[in-house]
C-alpha cells in the first residue's frame, strides 16, 4: 500500500514555508522543493490537473504521471508507505499564466462567468483516486486562512502583474468579488466536497492562524503518519515565513511591476511551445533586445499610477467577514471548533 498525500494549498497560507522547512522532513516528500535536484512531480501533476489545460480527468497523462511517481518512489524510497506532494496552485481554477489573477481579477474577467466552477481539482481527485491511484488512498492536506487577510495577501502577491496596483484597485476588486457572489471564498464548500470525493478520514484541514500552537503540528504529524515532527519545527516556522509581504497588521507591500504583458520573448516562447518547438537562438536574441527597449518606458509609465502598499481597513474587513460568515459558521461546525477569534 502506498498512499498519496497532496497538499493542495490554498496559496498564501504559509505554503512556501511548509515546502521549504516542514514537508522535506518526510522521507518520501516529492513535492515542490527548493535547492534540490530531482524530478518535479508537483509541477508534473499541476500540468495534468484541471488547474492547467487538460480536457479530461481520465487523460492518459495523469496515469503516466502516477506510474512515473511510483517507479521513482519504489527506486528511491522502497519502504515508504506514502508519498507527499505539495503545490499551492492545485486549488486554482484553470489558468492561462500570470496575467490571470482570479479570484481578484479584472472587471472584464469577473463578468465573463469563467469563475462558475470554483473547485475543478476536486472532481479530478475523485476520478484520479478511483481509476488511477490503485496502490492506496489519495489524501488531501488543505491549509486555510481567514478570508480578509487572505485576499489582501493574495492581492499583494499578484500585484507584480497588476498595472495599476493601488488601494482603490484592491478595494474595487474585492467588493466586485463579493458582489458577484463567487463561491471560491466558501472554505466550508471545499471541505464538504473534498470529504465527499475522497472520504472524511482522508482530509486534513489546518488553519494557518493556528501554526503557533502545538496541536497544529501534532495534527499534521498524525496525518503524515509520523510519530512527531522535529522539535524545532514550530520555532522554525515562527522565525521564517517565506514570501511574507505583510508590513503591519493591516498593511501589505505591493510588488514591483513585471513586464510579462509586453514581453515578446514570452509570447514567442508560448507560440513555439504550442508546436512543441523551441525558438531559434537568433529569434530569442532579437526578442530579448526588443524587450529591453520596451520594458523601461512601460515600467516608467505604469509605476506613476501604482502605490507602495495596500491596507485592509476595518470597513472592508467587516464587509468580507459579513459575506463569509455563513461559510465560516459551517466550517467551524465541520472542524468542531470556534474560529471567530482567528478572524473567520
Amino acid at each position: 500500500m502506498t498512499d498519496l498525500i497532496l497538499h493542495i494549498g490554498l496559496p498564501k497560507t504559509a505554503t512556501t514555508t511548509l515546502q521549504r522547512h516542514i514537508l522535506p522532513n518526510f522521507p518520501a516528500y516529492l513535492g515542490t522543493h527548493y535547492g534540490e535536484a530531482g524530478p518535479d512531480f508537483a509541477q508534473g501533476l499541476l500540468k495534468r490537473a484541471p488547474v492547467a489545460p487538460l480536457e479530461s480527468t481520465e487523460d492518459p497523462a495523469a496515469a503516466d504521471w502516477a506510474r512515473q511517481l511510483l517507479d521513482h518512489k519504489d527506486e528511491r524510497f522502497p519502504d515508504a508507505s506514502c508519498i507527499v506532494i505539495s503545490h499551492e496552485s492545485l486549488t486554482n481554477r484553470q489558468t492561462y499564466g500570470p496575467d490571470d489573477l482570479w479570484p481578484v481579477e479584472s472587471a472584464s474577467a469577473a463578468e465573463s462567468g469563467e469563475g462558475a466552477r470554483p473547485f475543478p481539482i476536486i472532481s479530478f481527485l475523485e476520478t484520479f483516486s478511483e481509476k488511477v491511484w490503485q496502490r492506496g488512498d489519495v489524501k488531501v492536506l488543505l491549509t486555510l486562512r481567514n478570508q480578509p487577510d487572505w485576499l489582501a495577501s493574495l492581492y499583494a502577491q499578484k500585484s507584480a502583474h497588476i498595472k495599476r496596483a493601488s488601494q482603490r484597485d484592491f478595494e474595487d476588486r474585492v467588493r466586485r468579488l463579493i458582489r458577484n457572489g463567487n463561491a471560491y471564498l466558501d472554505w466550508s464548500a471545499w471541505v464538504h466536497h473534498l470529504r465527499q470525493a475522497i472520504g472524511a478520514d482522508n482530509l486534513c484541514v489546518l488553519p494557518m492562524e493556528e501554526m503557533d500552537r502545538p496541536a497544529f503540528w501534532q495534527d499534521l504529524a498524525d496525518f503524515l503518519g509520523l510519530d512527531r515532527l522535529p522539535e524545532e519545527t514550530p520555532a522554525a516556522f515562527n522565525r521564517q515565513q517565506e514570501n511574507a509581504r505583510r508590513t503591519q497588521s493591516d498593511s501589505w507591500a505591493i510588488r514591483p511591476l513585471k513586464t510579462w504583458n509586453v514581453s515578446l520573448k514570452r509570447h514567442l516562447k508560448r507560440a513555439y511551445e504550442r508546436r512543441d518547438e523551441t525558438p531559434p537562438r537568433l529569434v530569442r536574441k532579437v526578442a530579448a533586445l526588443a524587450d529591453s527597449a520596451v520594458s523601461a518606458p512601460y515600467l516608467k509609465f505604469h509605476e506613476r499610477q501604482r502605490e507602495m502598499e495596500i491596507r485592509l481597513p476595518d470597513d472592508l474587513r467587516s464587509t468580507i467577514q459579513d459575506y463569509c460568515r455563513p461559510f465560516n459558521q459551517r466550517l467551524a461546525e465541520q472542524l468542531g471548533r470556534d474560529l471567530s477569534h482567528l478572524g473567520y
